[in-house]
C-alpha cells in the first residue's frame, strides 16, 4: 500500500467572535493496542492454497443479512437501535490475502473463486446442502468450493465491523464558551479462522480490534482555535495541516481517522456517522488484519505435534 497522506479536512463551526487565541490537547500515543485473542497449534499447510470467504458470499443463495454491508440489527424489518457501521468484506478479505502471502500460503484468486461460483454442479451441491438443512454457512461454502478449486486451507472471516469508537481518544474544553468537542476514534474488529477444506477442522481462530490512534507514530497535537495553521505537521505517514480562518471554535478533523462530536455525552459518532473514507477505512483494515495474521505465522509450516 502506498504512503498514506491523511490531510486534515477544516471543519468551520462558528461559535460566536473572539480575539486570536488557540488551545491544545494531545492524543496520546501509543493508546494501548488490543492484544489479539487467538488459538492454535502448528499445522500441516497441506498445498498451501488457501480460500478467503466472507458472508457476502452466502447472499448469492439467499443466506445472510439482505445487505451485507449493515449488521443484523439495521436490515429492514429489525427494531432494534442501529449502529452505524460498515462491514468492508472485500477490503477485509484483500488484506488477508495481502498479508496471507507472507506466510508462504497462496491465497485463491478472486477470480477464480467467482470461476468455481458459477460452476453449475458447484451451485448445484451448495444448494442441495442448504435446503437439507435449512441454512448456510462459511464452512458449508468451504467445504463445496475446496475441490473445484484445490485449496486445503480456508479463512473464514467471520465478521468484520468498522465505525467510530464510542470512547473518545481526546476531550477538548475550550477555548471558553466552545462546546466541548469529543474525538471518537475509527475503529476496526475482525473475527476469523482457518479450517482445513477436507475434514471442517479449526487449525486457527482469532479476534482483533485496532482504533486509529494505534497507528500515531507519536502523540498528535489536536488544535482548537482561529489560529491552527501553526501546529501543521507531519506524523510519520499522515499529514496534519490545517489554516487560520478566525473561527474561534473551529478545530481540525482527521480526515476519516476520528469524528467529532459536540456534547459532553458519547453516541452520536458511533450511531449515526458511517464511516465513508474508503483510504483511512483501508489503512486501519490493513493494520488490523497484519497483527492477526502475525498470531498465524509461528503455526506455518512447523511440523504439527503427532496424534
Amino acid at each position: 500500500m502506498q504512503r498514506l497522506r491523511l490531510v486534515l479536512l477544516l471543519s468551520l463551526i462558528a461559535a460566536g467572535c473572539g480575539g486570536p487565541g488557540i488551545t491544545i490537547t494531545t492524543i496520546g500515543h501509543p493508546t494501548t493496542p488490543m492484544t489479539p485473542r487467538s488459538a492454535g497449534a502448528a499445522f500441516d499447510a497441506g498445498n498451501r492454497r488457501v480460500m478467503v470467504l466472507s458472508p457476502d458470499l452466502l447472499v448469492a443463495f439467499g443466506y445472510g443479512p439482505a445487505d451485507p454491508t449493515k449488521p443484523n440489527d439495521a436490515q429492514p424489518t429489525a427494531q432494534a437501535e442501529i449502529t452505524a457501521y460498515l462491514s468492508a468484506y472485500d477490503a477485509v478479505d484483500s488484506a488477508f490475502q495481502r498479508h496471507l502471502l507472507s506466510l508462504g500460503l497462496t491465497p485463491v484468486d478472486s477470480s477464480a473463486l467467482l470461476a468455481a461460483l458459477q460452476n453449475p454442479e458447484v451451485v448445484a451441491r451448495v444448494e442441495a446442502r442448504a435446503q437439507q438443512r435449512g441454512d448456510l454457512t462459511l464452512l458449508d461454502l468451504a467445504a463445496e468450493l475446496a475441490p473445484a478449486i484445490d485449496a486445503d486451507l480456508a479463512l473464514l472471516v467471520r465478521d468484520s465491523r468498522i465505525g467510530y469508537a464510542d470512547a473518545p481518544i481526546a476531550v477538548h474544553n475550550g477555548p471558553p464558551g466552545c462546546r466541548v468537542a469529543r474525538v471518537q476514534p475509527l475503529q476496526v474488529a475482525v473475527d476469523a479462522a482457518l479450517i482445513r477444506t477436507a475434514t471442517g477442522d479449526v487449525v486457527w481462530s482469532g479476534e482483533n480490534r485496532t482504533i486509529a490512534s494505534d497507528l500515531f507514530p507519536e502523540p498528535v497535537i489536536f488544535p482548537r482555535g482561529p489560529e491552527r495553521a501553526r501546529h501543521s505537521r507531519s506524523y510519520g505517514q499522515l499529514r496534519i495541516a490545517g489554516q487560520d480562518d478566525g473561527f474561534r471554535c473551529g478545530y481540525n478533523t482527521f480526515g476519516g481517522l476520528t469524528c467529532v462530536e459536540w456534547a459532553d455525552s458519547s453516541g452520536g459518532c458511533r450511531r449515526s456517522q458511517e464511516p465513508d473514507d474508503a483510504e483511512a477505512n483501508a489503512m486501519v483494515i490493513d493494520a488490523c488484519v497484519r497483527t492477526l495474521v502475525d498470531t498465524i505465522r509461528p503455526l506455518v509450516g512447523a511440523t504439527p505435534p503427532s496424534s
